[in-house]
This record gives structure tokens, C-alpha cells and sequence, in this order.
């Protein structure tokens, strides 16, 4: 659905755009929202913080009739002044970014820019923007649109981009100069024994600057086409940071009733008793750690259960 609003001067039908969806794509995950439907979000599963998230953007645009809808004389038309741009806007973060406007064409348009993965949490709002990219040669009404930058049209979508199947923030250290016990490791995996404090602050992952297999990844990772060694590896990742978490959750359990923590769902406490009732969500939590010990591998087969349903 494209948004029509007031500025003051003639503004082209929402209708000269048709066929308009967001398309978003990680290294791990992907997933579209079609805006012919009307506002719309959708949510990017499998996505770690860091990661960046490229978007595209396809649509058809009548372009005589917009240049028609603004009073635009033939040999305005004949240069086209009309340009599209990206906006992306992340309201935990309040950080936005907007692409430069870009030359529209008749019919099939397709426009893609990156969201920053460090810059956004939990959602972000995208933005389709038509506009003036140059001034026009030649308008034939007072009411045309003549500065540059002059919005035409726009519309919204917002994407979801945390939840179960998300990392946490990470951070990239040297592990031999801030004395981790093994200074080799590719990562290690921290938690917080306080499920109180906010649930950023629960989960901590430090990836090892120093370890080249780590460092050839995250090289990859920043691609536009990662290696299918980055992509498996920070599955691998994802799965580790959960079944550790998981295990973490159950020990917890057996003292603390984690469904108290329901009432707070900014807690680390609340996020332990959501993955637990994702992963066991029929189990008694009082006898579900002597359980899990009893049956090593019934943990892993939940966690690669839950991640395989994220993914697809």
C-alpha cells in the first residue's frame, strides 16, 4: 500500500505504483512482505545482532501518469526528475539512514540498500520514498512539486528481527590480552546468575580476534555472499548459544519458578522461561534437569528441532 500525503503541492495517485514488496535477506535467514496486501511486518528469523540485512526493493511505476498527476509539461517528462530512495529507522536504537534518491523508470524498478546489524534491535521500520531527484525543466501548474528532495509518495513496512532464535550482542576481543582461560578458543559463552537484570545484559558472547578461523568468518560475513563455511559456522554459533542457555535454564528451574519472572518481559528470567516452554513446553520443570541428564541427547535434538523451525 503506497501513502499519499498533503505537502502543499500536486502529489501523483498511490495507484501509479503497483506490485511493491520488501524483500530481506541475512546470511542465515531471508523473508519478503508484500505491500500490495497493505501495511504490513514480518519477522527475520535466525538473525544474529552484527549482522547486516540487506533490503530490496521491487515495484512498477506508471511514469507518465505520475509526471501527469504533478503537472508536469513534455519536456519535463523527457528528463525525468522523479527518483526513488531507501529509509530504515530503528526505533530502540533511533537510528535512521536514507539512501540517495535514484533514477525511476517506467514499469520495473528494483532498489536495495543495507541496514547496519549493530545499529538496530528488535524491529526496524523500512520506507519506500518517491520524490524529486532534480528539479523539473518545465511545470505547467503553481500547484507542481519544484524543490529538490520534494516527497511524491511513500510506503512503510515494519521487520521483526529479534526473538528465541537471535544473538545476543557480541563482542570481538583479543582472548590471550584480556586473560580468557583459553586464549585459542574461537568463543565463549557467558550468563548471568542474576535472572532480575535485563535480558541484553543476561547473555554475553565474546568471539576471539586472535583465532584465524573466526577471524576468515567474520571477513565473510560482512560480504554481500558470505562462504557457505561462514554460514554453517554461525549456525553452529546460534546453536551453541541456545543449548547453552537451555541447559542454563533448566539448572535454574530447579530452584527458581521461573514463570514468576511473567510479569517482567524485559527480564534475563522471562527470556529463560520462554525458551524452556519453546523447547519442553509440556515437561514438569522441578524434574526436567535429572531428566535431561538422564538423556543427553534429548537436548540437542529439542534445540536442533526449534532452530530448524526458525529457519524455515
Amino acid at each position: 500500500m503506497v501513502d499519499s500525503i498533503s505537502f502543499g503541492y500536486l502529489q501523483p495517485s498511490p495507484s501509479v505504483v503497483s506490485d511493491l514488496f520488501f524483500s530481506f535477506h541475512t546470511p542465515t535467514s531471508e523473508c519478503s512482505i508484500d505491500l500490495d496486501n497493505g501495511p504490513s511486518g514480518e519477522t527475520l528469523t535466525c538473525w544474529s545482532r552484527g549482522t547486516n540485512i540487506r533490503v530490496t526493493s521491487n515495484f512498477k511505476l506508471d511514469l507518465q501518469q505520475a509526471l501527469t498527476d504533478i503537472g508536469f509539461e513534455e519536456s519535463a517528462k523527457a528528463t525525468n526528475p522523479l527518483g526513488a530512495a531507501l529509509r530504515w529507522y530503528c526505533p530502540s536504537t533511533a537510528t535512521r539512514y536514507s539512501t540517495p534518491f535514484f533514477p525511476v523508470q517506467n514499469n520495473e524498478n528494483s532498489l536495495d540498500c543495507l541496514i547496519d546489524g549493530w545499529q538496530v534491535k528488535e524491529s526496524v521500520d523500512v520506507q519506500l520514498v518517491i520524490g524529486l531527484r532534480e528539479s523539473p525543466s518545465a511545470i505547467s501548474s503553481p500547484a507542481s512539486p519544484s524543490v529538490v528532495g520534494s516527497i511524491l509518495l511513500t510506503s512503510s513496512c515494519r521487520l521483526r528481527v529479534e526473538g528465541i532464535g537471535a544473538l545476543p550482542s557480541v563482542r570481538i576481543i583479543d582472548f590471550a590480552e584480556n586473560n580468557f582461560a583459553n586464549k585459542n578458543a574461537q568463543w565463549e559463552i557467558r550468563l548471568e546468575p542474576d535472572l532480575e537484570i535485563h535480558s541484553t545484559r543476561g547473555l554475553s558472547v565474546y568471539l576471539n580476534s586472535r583465532n584465524r578461523t573466526t577471524t576468515r568468518v567474520l571477513k565473510s560475513l560482512r560480504t554481500k555472499s558470505p562462504s557457505s563455511e561462514a554460514q554453517l559456522w554461525l549456525k553452529f554459533l546460534q546453536v551453541e548459544v541456545r543449548k547453552t542457555m537451555a541447559w542454563f535454564a533448566a539448572s535454574q528451574a530447579l530452584e527458581t519458578d521461573l514463570s514468576e519472572f511473567a510479569d517482567d518481559p524485559d527480564s534475563f528470567g522471562y527470556e529463560l522461561d520462554l525458551l524452556l516452554h519453546g523447547l519442553f513446553p509440556d515437561e514438569d520443570r522441578s524434574t526436567l534437569a535429572e531428566k535431561l541428564l538422564s538423556n543427553p541427547g534429548l537436548m540437542d535434538a529439542r534445540i536442533h528441532d526449534l532452530m530448524e523451525e526458525q529457519c524455515n
